[in-house]
């Protein structure tokens, strides 16, 4: 968990690290609120011109999927997906959670539901090429 900005910053290069050798790590980034982000306002740790992407952008090259908690309706189930590509691909996820959000009430029905870590199962006809390829 880091800050928005500088801390996110601060952590870049040990989560391109990760990313390059398939270590899986949940980046969750506390942000500025929803409101703050939508009127672009000029707030501590953001480079002064309503950008509030800026960072989540450079993190996107070496995560395997960003979710960007800003609608209550959504949380879970990007929380969710986050994990599940965590997991599947070996990579880091980035998580925004912006400020707002943090205690906004989200529907609970997807905790009786497991996260499906299951491999989608290979192509049988592009296995079977690769190996009478590799024999």
């Amino acid at each position: 968990m880091t800050t928005f900005g500088v801390g996110e910053l601060s952590a870049i290069n040990a989560l391109a690290g990760a990313y390059s050798e398939h270590i899986p790590v949940v980046h969750i980034v506390g942000c500025p609120s929803t409101v703050s982000q939508r009127n672009g306002m000029l707030l501590h740790h953001t480079l002064g011109n309503g950008d509030f992407n800026v960072f989540a952008n450079m993190s996107s090259q070496i995560s395997c999927n960003m979710a960007k908690l800003n609608n209550p309706a959504e949380i879970a189930t990007q929380i969710d997906y986050a994990l599940q590509q965590c997991y599947i691909q070996s990579r880091p996820v980035y998580i925004m959670l912006p400020t707002d959000m943090v205690e906004k009430k989200i529907e609970g029905a997807r905790l009786k539901t497991p996260i499906d870590l299951e491999e989608a199962p290979n192509d049988p006809e592009k296995e079977d090429y690769v190996v009478d390829v590799v024999l």
